[in-house]
C-alpha cells in the first residue's frame, strides 16, 4: 500500500469513528429524554409530592416540575398528563385539587394550557407520603 492509500484509509476510519460517536450521543440523549418522559404506563410517571399538610408542593416537587416544563417546552408534540392520587379515604376532590395545583405550576413555568391534560384520579395509596402526590407523564 502507498502512503496515499494509508491517508485515505485514515480519513475513512476517522469518518466512521465520527458517525459512531454521533450515533452513541443520539442513543444517550434518547435514553435521557425517555427517562424524563416515562412510558405510557403509570409506573414510569414522575411523582410530584406535597408537604405533610398535603397543600404545598415540596422544594423537590418545584424542581421536578421545572424540569418537566423544560422538557415539555422543548418538544411541542408532548402532552403532559397530570393525575392526582386519592387520599386514604378515597377522596377524589383532594386528588383533583392537587392535580390542578400541579397544572397551574406547569402553566406558570411556560407550558401551554392546551398541552396539559388532567387524568383520572389514581387509586388511594397505602402510605401517608404516597397519598400526597400527583403523577405527571409526558406523552
Amino acid at each position: 500500500m502507498s502512503a496515499q492509500d494509508d491517508s485515505v484509509q485514515g480519513y475513512a476510519l476517522g469518518a466512521v469513528a465520527g458517525i459512531v460517536g454521533l450515533v452513541l450521543a443520539g442513543v444517550i440523549a434518547l435514553a435521557c429524554a425517555k427517562g424524563l418522559r416515562g412510558g405510557s404506563d403509570d409506573s414510569s410517571a414522575q411523582r410530584v409530592y406535597f408537604d405533610a399538610t398535603g397543600e404545598v408542593l415540596t422544594t423537590e416537587a418545584d424542581e421536578l416540575l421545572a424540569r418537566i416544563a423544560e422538557a415539555a417546552r422543548a418538544d411541542e408534540q408532548l402532552m403532559v398528563v397530570i393525575a392526582g392520587v386519592r387520599d386514604a379515604k378515597g377522596d377524589t376532590a383532594v386528588a383533583q385539587r392537587r392535580a390542578l395545583r400541579v397544572r397551574h405550576a406547569l402553566e406558570a413555568n411556560g407550558v401551554p394550557p392546551a398541552r396539559l391534560a388532567l387524568g383520572q384520579p389514581l387509586p388511594a395509596a397505602r402510605s401517608g407520603k404516597e397519598t400526597r402526590r400527583v403523577d405527571v407523564s409526558l406523552r
